[in-house]
């Protein structure tokens, strides 16, 4: 079962959109280790990140297949939640909102929902990419609130040359086809590599998501939805080794996984956290084979599913 409501944030004014996805609405069923919160990337909001309508390109139908109560966030200025003002005024001009101090509050609002909802003290955490930045953040400044936390493609500290940030704008978009999504993707490939791994299906279900995801994308030709830049002052400095967060924090059980073939988040960032992970439970690294930093929309995206099953199933 699939049901969409708003909670509030800890911001006056500010709702968040939640997708609950389960096998059940009988929330006696799960106990603290099968409720997992899922937090998205710097571009895509949750749904055509992890839920896209195709059954096994969706990680969150397979985890609730398996036994799972899902939540899926959306941040402020992403898919169903609260856009702000300045993401209806020209981008030109404003500062981008949703930096990840405003994420992480975000989180925290949603954690607190989902641990009240199932009364459990603890809950599992995903990140992807700028959300595993922002999940790992969170997890290091609240490490009671979370029972095991997995890093996806994160980025975290770099090793680019330091420079100074030029502001793009306060928001962007991202192209509502699958066609339009393919060429954008290809440009993180080598060419070595061959054609591009993602199948065109997939592709055109995570682009009718993005779709609905924004209210005025068809107001545009051709169709696209608006994300906030504030993630990417945030993200630019982790590239140059300048982390906003420490992983020494972390208390978590933690899984840091990534492809190969991911030059979004190169692999000295996932080398960095677990050098840094000295203070969690357990620590985990896997890097999958042939895999992108859009592993999950690839072939071989049963095999991230099921590592981060494995990982969370185990006691």
């Amino acid at each position: 079962m699939t049901r969409d409501y708003l909670i509030a944030s800890s911001d006056p004014g500010i709702l968040l959109s939640v997708r609950y996805k389960a096998a059940s609405e009988d929330l006696r069923r799960f106990g603290p280790g099968d409720v997992v919160v899922m937090v998205h990337g710097a571009t895509l909001s949750s749904r055509p990140a992890f839920d896209p309508p195709v059954a096994d390109a969706s990680l969150a139908t397979w985890m609730a297949r398996r036994g799972y109560a899902v939540y899926l966030l959306d941040v402020r200025n992403f898919g169903g939640s609260t856009r702000e003002k300045v993401m209806d005024e020209p981008p030109g001009g404003n500062p981008a909102p949703s930096r990840s101090h405003e994420a992480i509050r975000d989180i925290s609002a949603t954690v607190e929902h989902v641990l009240a909802r199932h009364g459990h003290s603890q809950v599992n955490l995903l990140g992807w990419s700028w959300g595993g930045m922002t999940a790992g953040h969170y997890a290091s400044l609240h490490p009671e609130k979370v029972r095991k936390l997995v890093l996806y493609a994160p980025l975290y500290s770099g090793r680019e040359t330091p420079r100074d940030y030029e502001a793009s704008g306060a928001y962007g978009f991202i192209p509502a086809s699958g066609q339009a999504l393919k060429a954008g993707w290809s440009r993180t490939l080598l060419p070595a590599w061959g054609p591009p791994p993602w199948e065109d299906a997939v592709l055109d279900a995570v682009a009718a998501e993005i779709l609905a995801s924004d209210p005025t994308s068809g107001s545009r030709d051709p169709p696209t939805a608006r994300f906030p830049k504030g993630s990417f002052e945030d993200l630019d400095l982790a590239r140059q080794g300048r982390p906003l967060w420490n992983a020494t924090a972390i208390a978590a059980d933690t899984l840091v996984v990534r492809g190969d073939r991911d030059l979004v988040a190169p692999g000295e960032h996932a080398e960095a956290l677990m050098r840094d992970l000295t203070h969690a439970r357990g620590r985990k690294s896997v890097t999958i084979a042939d895999g992108t930093h859009f592993l999950q929309f690839e072939p071989r995206r049963s095999e991230l599913f099921e590592v981060v099953r494995a990982f969370l199933a185990t006691p």
